[in-house]
């Protein structure tokens, strides 16, 4: 499947609550909302990256799902931002693209090696997971931060699972 980490419009299919009513979100939310956008473009853009230099078909279709999942958490919080009348962010950071740089170049010196992969991406989880939890103490009690939670929660399980992945690789090389 191939999708595109910047893709407007993102599809309603229910899965995330219609918004009727705009929040006047303050500007300090709206920073860490745009953070948020950011850093889950390019989680997206590093999962889709790292699925196509991963030399395991198991772990590179685990990373298309994730690359989805932030993808539709990056649109949905779009969507919070452009309804409360603000410019949401469109694309990654580019300390992302020096991250992914570094992977990339860390696979091919290791013809794929999983194990390599999976501690990039376990890298990068751990500045999403640090990113949403400074966005909850900093928006807590505001109207999105029931949504930063539910992403949270998501968040921390793909953290988790990658880094469960990424320990059973690096015992597979031993």
């Amino acid at each position: 499947m191939i999708f595109d980490c910047r893709r407007k419009n993102f599809p309603t299919d229910g899965a995330f609550p219609m918004i009727n009513i705009p929040f006047n979100l303050n500007d300090q939310i709206i920073d860490k909302l745009n953070d948020l956008i950011r850093v889950n473009i390019d989680s997206c853009k590093g999962f889709k990256e790292a699925s196509e230099i991963v030399d395991d078909e198991q772990i590179s279709a685990e990373f298309r799902g994730l690359a989805q999942q932030r993808l539709a958490n990056a649109e949905e919080l779009k969507r919070y931002v452009e309804f409360d009348d603000e410019m949401a962010q469109s694309s990654g950071s580019a300390s992302g693209a020096v991250h992914r740089w570094w992977m990339e170049l860390r696979s091919r010196a290791t013809g794929g090696d999983p194990s390599v992969v999976l501690s990039e991406a376990e890298r990068g989880e751990d500045v999403i997971t640090h990113e949403y939890q400074d966005a909850l103490n900093e928006t807590a009690g505001s109207p999105v931060n029931e949504i930063l939670l539910r992403q949270y929660i998501a968040v921390k399980k793909g953290h988790d699972h990658v880094k469960a992945l990424r320990d059973a690789a690096k015992a597979d090389r031993r």
